[in-house]
């Protein structure tokens, strides 16, 4: 979880906190397949990104489509883990993904 969450920094139903986080990593790989599939080679980026030009350039490096599928199926499994259920959320995503994955290589 993120450092804010385990020192109590953000208050109120710790379920619901888990499951926003999860909701927050299931749209960040919604939106990492949708540039997966329009552009492949993509940068990922996890963490605030400073007003350094030099550090700017360093993380906006494209990473294989292959690194991009991993970092996206990561995303889902911790959406998946920390999201209260709902049928069919996940599962879709996932087919979709897997099914992609395979026309990649």
């Amino acid at each position: 979880m993120t450092p804010r969450i385990e020192n109590g920094q953000i208050t109120g139903s710790l379920t619901h906190i888990k499951h926003y986080l999860g909701e927050m990593y299931f749209f960040r790989a919604y939106l990492y397949f949708n540039k997966l599939v329009a552009l492949g080679d993509f940068p990922i980026i996890t963490e605030e990104v400073p007003e350094d030009y030099n550090k700017i350039r360093q993380l906006s490096r494209r990473r294989p489509r292959n690194e991009v599928a991993r970092f996206i199926l990561a995303n889902l499994d911790k959406a998946f883990l920390f999201m209260l259920p709902i049928q069919g959320m996940l599962e879709m995503p996932l087919t979709k993904l897997y099914l992609r994955i395979e026309t990649l290589d």
